[in-house]
């Protein structure tokens, strides 16, 4: 199984409707990830930036629903086990959305 390196947002109680996620990195162009509404796999790949930003916002409304700044902390995660070759580097940030 493959692995990459990257960032992964988790969303505490998502909207129902649509929404946007943005990950904004002062002096870096924002990465963003639309989901339909409720749980959605966030996961920005190859991005592992020091600090961020992360918002929520509605894409109907363009209200936000949530919104952090975050130290993401990046931890190696081996998908095939210890032995079967090299880990990639993860790293999470959680927002409590809601309004």
């Amino acid at each position: 199984m493959g692995c990459g390196d990257g960032l992964g947002v988790s969303l505490q109680n998502p909207p129902a409707e649509a929404y946007r996620v943005d990950v904004i990195v002062p002096g870096q162009a924002t990465q963003s990830q639309s989901c339909n509404g409720g749980s959605c796999f966030i996961f920005f790949d190859r991005f592992l930036p020091g600090q961020v930003t992360v918002r929520v916002i509605l894409t109907a409304s363009s209200a936000t629903w949530g919104s952090v700044d975050a130290t993401p902390t990046y931890n190696p995660v081996f998908p095939n086990g210890f032995e079967c070759g090299a880990a990639c580097v993860r790293g999470f940030v959680t927002v409590r959305a809601g309004p």
